[in-house]
């Protein structure tokens, strides 16, 4: 566990120059419940040098306020070179949005953002859909959540400059919402976004499984016919 003795002395390691690194993976290394203002500390510490381009902390048992202090932190040179932060497995909640937005604002280099098996629900994909098109990211993680078809038929729409979209295991009831979309992104103009989604829960009904399977792959070989 990550206790704010722990969290202080590593930190101290970081601020003096002793640690150095540009990936700093602590997945499984809880944080505890009365160290928020120890990790805010030592999230400014680990980012100060504007040099951390992948950050793993899932499994962390971070909850909102504790996100609220990593994204206070992204901002200026402290999210200059983050490239991959993975936030997934943790207590993170639609109380949260604001934050991710404000982290996607300040990395302009972010390229992968996982925040899968949370608890976000629509209002995540709503803050996001609008600022993920003004980012270089091109993996996004929201599988495992408690978010609603209608809800990701919205962000679908909004994909920007996504290769790469996971959306398993969400909303279990009526497919539709967001089988029309699939249909109807098949059908657009932004050909080449969105290499890879990922989106059927297994409650589906094996039709709506094969009319969104056959419309992606109808606009595969489309893709694969125009590429220069």
């Amino acid at each position: 566990e990550f206790s704010p003795s722990t969290l202080s002395s590593l930190g101290n390691e970081f601020e003096s120059g002793h640690l150095q690194t540009r990936a700093m993976d602590v997945a499984y290394a809880t944080v505890s419940e009365n160290a928020p203002l120890a990790f805010h500390r030592f999230s400014t510490q680990l980012l100060a040098s504007g040099m951390v381009a992948k950050l793993v902390l899932s499994q962390c048992q971070l909850g909102d306020q504790m996100l609220v202090h990593l994204a206070s932190n992204m901002m200026g040179e402290g999210g200059l070179s983050l490239k991959h932060l993975d936030l997934s497995g943790n207590l993170l909640s639609n109380d949260s949005c604001l934050s991710v937005v404000q982290l996607l604002m300040s990395a302009p280099a972010l390229e992968t953002l996982r925040l899968s098996c949370n608890a976000f629900g629509d209002p995540i994909l709503l803050a996001m859909a609008d600022v993920v098109k003004q980012t270089k990211l091109r993996t996004l993680d929201l599988s495992l959540n408690d978010m609603s078809n209608h809800g990701l038929a919205h962000m679908l729409r909004h994909v920007g400059t996504l290769h790469s979209l996971d959306v398993t295991g969400n909303d279990r009831r009526e497919a539709e919402p967001f089988v029309l979309a699939i249909e109807d992104f098949c059908q657009s103009d932004n050909l080449f976004a969105l290499v890879q989604l990922r989106y059927t829960p297994a409650s589906w009904a094996p039709a709506e499984i094969k009319r969104a399977e056959a419309a992606w792959r109808a606009r595969r070989v489309v893709m694969k016919r125009q590429r220069p």
